[in-house]
C-alpha cells in the first residue's frame, strides 16, 4: 500500500475514533459527582505482545486503568468492527487466528478514556 493511501486510511480511522487518543501518553481524570478524585498521566497506556500477531495477542493496560469498566474492540484498516469484548483488570489475551493479514486497530474504551493503538497480523 503506498504511503499516501496508508495515511488516508489512518486519517479515516482517526475520524472514526473522534474521542479516542492515539497515545504515547494520556492524562486520565477520575471524578465522582463532579469532584476531582485524582489525575494520572500514563506514559504507556497500552502494551501489546507481540506487535506482529500470528495466533494471539496479549494486551496490557496501565495499572491506573485497572478498576475502570472497559471494553476492548478490534477494527480492521477500513474501520469495520471485528470483535468487541469486556476487559477487566490489566491484561487480556485475545486469540485472533481467524484474522486476515494486515493492519488492525485495538481500542480500549471506558467512560473516562478511549485509547487506540495499532498492530499487524502476519
Amino acid at each position: 500500500m503506498n504511503k499516501k493511501l496508508h495515511l488516508l486510511f489512518l486519517v479515516m480511522i482517526c475520524m472514526a475514533f473522534s474521542k479516542a487518543i492515539f497515545a504515547q501518553s494520556v492524562t486520565v481524570t477520575f471524578k465522582q459527582n463532579s469532584t476531582l478524585l485524582k489525575e494520572v498521566i500514563l506514559s504507556t497506556p497500552i502494551k501489546m505482545d507481540p506487535n506482529v500477531v500470528h495466533d494471539y495477542v496479549k494486551i496490557s493496560v496501565d495499572p491506573a486503568l485497572k478498576d475502570l469498566h472497559k471494553t476492548i474492540s478490534i477494527y480492521d484498516i477500513l474501520g469495520r468492527l471485528v470483535t468487541i469484548e469486556l476487559f477487566e483488570g490489566t491484561e487480556k489475551q485475545m486469540f485472533l487466528q481467524n484474522l486476515s493479514h494486515g493492519l488492525y486497530f485495538v481500542k480500549i474504551d471506558s467512560p473516562e478514556v478511549s485509547i487506540v493503538s495499532k498492530f499487524e497480523v502476519d
